[in-house]
C-alpha cells in the first residue's frame, strides 16, 4: 500500500521507525520512491518498530541520517499542514481498548471535525493512528517558515485543546507543534504494550483524505482565534468548561455557555464558536 505516500507527491520521503516502550530505538531513512519507503517501513514493523512519516517536506537529509541524526527544524522546507494528534487517556505504553477509542471518536474527534468544517468549509484529513486519530488541515499552497505564522498555529492548538479536551477521556497532544514532527504511517501496525484481546495492536490507516484549505483562509482563521484567545474572559471559561456534559449532548451550546457564564454578548460569543 503506497497510496498515502504517493498522495504526498514529494521528491523526498523521510520515514522514522521507533520501538515502543520507555527505552526507544529510533531509525530514520530517506527515499525517492514510495514503494521502497513502504517496504522499509513494513520491514521495520516486523522487527517490532512502529512506523512514522515526516509531515512537513524536508531538504535532502541523507548525510545527516548517515551520521545517525534525525531531521531538525532547520531541515524543513515548508509547512504542509496544521497537525493534531488525539489519543485516549490510558496507562503509558499500552494500546487503547475499543471503548477508549470509541469515546475518543465520539467526544473529541467528531466535534473537532464539525468545528473545522463549520469554520473552514473543508473536511480535514483523518488517519486512524491505531490507538487514536491524527487530524491534518492541509494548506494550499504550503506555508512558508514564518515565526508569526507558527505562533498563530501554536495559539490555535492551545485553543483547540482547551475547547475539545475531555478530562480523563481523550486529549489533543499540544506537543505536535514542532516543524519536524512525525505521525503514524498508514499501512503499518501500531504496537504498544502487550497485544491482548482487550488492548489489541491495530493497523494505521487513512480514514478520510479530506481536502486542502486555502492558506489565506486558514491564516485569517488562526489570527481570528488568536485575537479571541487573548481575552482572558474567553480563555478562562473555555479552559474550565465541562466539555462532554455541556456541549456534546446538545444540552447547552458553546455559544450559550459563553453568553451565560462568561457574560459575553452574543456577537462576541459567536466569534469563538
Amino acid at each position: 500500500m503506497t497510496d498515502f505516500l504517493d498522495s504526498l507527491n514529494r521528491k523526498l520521503i523521510v520515514l522514522t521507525a521507533i520501538t515502543p516502550g520507555t527505552s526507544k530505538t529510533i531509525r530514520s531513512a530517506q527515499f525517492t520512491d514510495s514503494a521502497a519507503a513502504m517496504a522499509w517501513a513494513r520491514e521495520m514493523n516486523e522487527q517490532g518498530f512502529n512506523g512514522y512519516w515526516t509531515v512537513n517536506p524536508t531538504r535532502d537529509v541523507s548525510a545527516k541520517l548517515a551520521e545517525g541524526k534525525r531531521p531538525s527544524a532547520e531541515d524543513v522546507e515548508s509547512i504542509f499542514a496544521f497537525k493534531m494528534d488525539i489519543d485516549p487517556v490510558r496507562a503509558k505504553n499500552t494500546s487503547a481498548t475499543d471503548a477508549e477509542k470509541g469515546f475518543t471518536q465520539e467526544k473529541v474527534l467528531i466535534p473537532l471535525l464539525m468545528f473545522i468544517k463549520k469554520n473552514l468549509g473543508i473536511n480535514a484529513t483523518v488517519v486512524d493512528s491505531g490507538n487514536g486519530f491524527n487530524v491534518l488541515i492541509r494548506f494550499e499552497p504550503a506555508a512558508e517558515i514564518d515565526k508569526d505564522f507558527q505562533r498563530a498555529c501554536e495559539t490555535l492548538m492551545d485553543f483547540l485543546a482547551a475547547k475539545f479536551d475531555v478530562k480523563d477521556v481523550a486529549l489533543l497532544d499540544t506537543s505536535v507543534k514542532d516543524l519536524p514532527r512525525v505521525l503514524a504511517l498508514p499501512g503499518t501496525m501500531k504496537r504498544k504494550g502487550e497485544n491482548t484481546e482487550e488492548r489489541p495492536h491495530r493497523e494505521v490507516y487513512l480514514v478520510d483524505a479530506g481536502q486542502p484549505v486555502s492558506l489565506n483562509e486558514f491564516t485569517k482563521f488562526a489570527a481570528h482565534i488568536a485575537e479571541m484567545w487573548s481575552d482572558r474572559r474567553v480563555s478562562r471559561w473555555v479552559e474550565n468548561m465541562t466539555k462532554a456534559d455541556q456541549f456534546h449532548n446538545n444540552k447547552l451550546s458553546f455559544t450559550g455557555f459563553l453568553k451565560k457564564n462568561a457574560k459575553l454578548d452574543a456577537a462576541t460569543a459567536l466569534k469563538v464558536t
